[in-house]
């Protein structure tokens, strides 16, 4: 027996129906699972909203580890918006990312509302500060979408909002309509990177040369929201970070739970919730029993650095301050003071972790053990199971027989028509083709005259 792909396709939503069930049952049992998470898992913090007719309107739930990544964690937030896949639910998801001592993704808060407005932003903000999450001094990448930004202009979270450099080059590509410099990309990675305001007019000009209106468009972006150099952030850890890519990798990991009906979608994070403190509990475990004193990730990097150390000169100045100058490119000197564990190259203070001049330094001075002392707190093994391991009490979930239907109304469904979305009118009958038209001309072929048929002609 032979089926269409139409058939197909019907066969596969059917099927899902059955699996998540009656569509209003879904929203009626919501909010009762959403309570009993957070009564079994103190840390975490839910939120339920109804409409003035009684229908869903959006829920929300965040991390039950929030206030310990807070302490344990990269200082370093993202945020950013999807819509669902489901063909009966088509709302938006909202989701707040933070970033591991090993630079990996841990989910803090997650919503569903109608759309990405301010109203629903601001909302969600405020949600993610009542449930610990602390916005004061940390940057939070974010694309520049209108009801975002406005959410956190007048929320006044004190958070430092930066702006995605991939999104930057999208935008320019489009605003320009492809007529940019071949390495447009690296251009503008390469203005964003630099260390002082000379460095960045150096860069800008250059491209000014050739496409004035697009250095034009970058220098009008305020320098504190997507440059490095500024004062504001200059000091400030983003970890290598600046783009939304974790966060929106987040996005992807979401696909499967974005075709889902909001109850089965919670449910979802839920056991991704749990499942991630349990993973981090046993790979922890097994760094401390392998001797290791940071993370997985933070090693390999020191590593890296450690490689290139050798190819530099170590100058003393004092019995902690020393000069370091590389043996094979221009001698661009560093200035390193193992005391204070710093370095004026920015490495150290965008990362967090020892840089090849005082790994140079530590080696000079013959005071390499002192290597993980300069490493920030987030990527210690033990801070790594104190943020985001189980522990004896792991994450708990909801029991079925727990959940209890409330009397809330579903929202209505999203009624998908079939084929592309159409973009042009279609031209009545009686409207002639316009000189731009693609579409033939019908020409009557007893007569000769444009705008009828045979069948309508009154000539014959």
């Amino acid at each position: 027996m032979a089926f269409n792909q139409r058939m197909m396709y019907r066969a596969q939503e059917v099927i899902k129906e059955d699996i998540m069930g009656d569509y209003a049952e879904n929203f009626k049992k919501l909010l009762s699972l959403l309570e009993e998470f957070c009564r079994v898992n103190c840390g975490s913090h839910q939120a339920f909203g109804l409409d003035s007719e009684g229908r869903y309107k959006r829920a929300f739930l965040s991390h039950p580890h929030i206030s310990r990544h807070m302490e344990n964690g990269q200082r370093v937030l993202g945020i950013d918006g999807s819509f669902m896949k489901h063909g009966s639910y088509r709302e938006v998801m909202l989701i707040l990312v933070g970033r591991t001592g090993n630079n990996t993704n841990i989910v803090l808060a997650v919503a569903l509302c109608r759309s990405e407005d301010e109203d629903n932003c601001r909302w969600f903000l405020h949600q993610a500060k009542t449930a610990g999450v602390q916005f004061d001094g940390v940057p939070i990448f974010t694309d520049r979408g209108v009801g975002l930004l406005a959410a956190f202009e007048r929320s006044q979270l004190g958070c430092i909002v930066r702006y995605c450099t991939r999104h930057i080059a999208g935008n320019i590509m489009k605003a320009f309509n492809g007529c940019v410099p071949i390495d447009l990309k690296g251009m503008v990675y390469r203005i964003q990177g630099a260390d002082t305001d000379d460095e960045y007019k150096s860069h800008l000009a250059a491209l000014s040369l050739t496409h004035a209106s697009i250095a034009n468009y970058l220098d009008a972006i305020p320098h504190e929201k997507w440059l490095m150099y500024p004062s504001s952030v200059s000091d400030i850890k983003m970890y290598g970070w600046r783009t939304t890519n974790f966060v929106e990798s987040a996005n992807g990991a979401a696909i499967p739970a974005r075709s889902m009906f909001p109850f089965h979608f919670f449910k979802d994070y839920m056991d991704k919730f749990m499942k991630q403190a349990y993973d981090i509990q046993k790979e922890g475990e097994s760094w401390q029993q392998d001797g290791y004193k940071v993370t997985r990730y933070a090693e390999k990097m020191i590593k890296q650095e450690q490689t290139l150390a050798g190819t530099y000169s170590v100058h003393p100045s004092t019995s902690s301050v020393s000069y370091v100058r590389s043996t094979r490119t221009c001698p661009v000197q560093q200035r390193v003071d193992l005391d204070a564990k710093s370095c004026t190259c920015p490495y150290m203070r965008q990362m967090g972790l020892p840089c090849r001049h005082y790994i140079a330094a530590l080696i000079e001075y013959k005071r390499i053990q002192e290597l993980y002392d300069a490493c920030d707190p987030c990527y210690l093994v033990s801070n790594y199971l104190s943020g985001y391991g189980c522990g004896n009490s792991g994450i708990e979930l909801a029991l079925e027989e727990t959940i209890e239907a409330r009397s809330v109304l579903p929202p209505l469904r999203t009624h998908n028509h079939v084929g592309r979305k159409k973009t042009k009118r279609i031209r009545s009958h009686q409207q002639l083709p316009t000189a731009h038209s693609t579409v033939k001309a019908r020409k009557c072929t007893l007569c000769g005259d444009v705008g009828h048929n045979k069948r309508s002609c009154t000539t014959h």
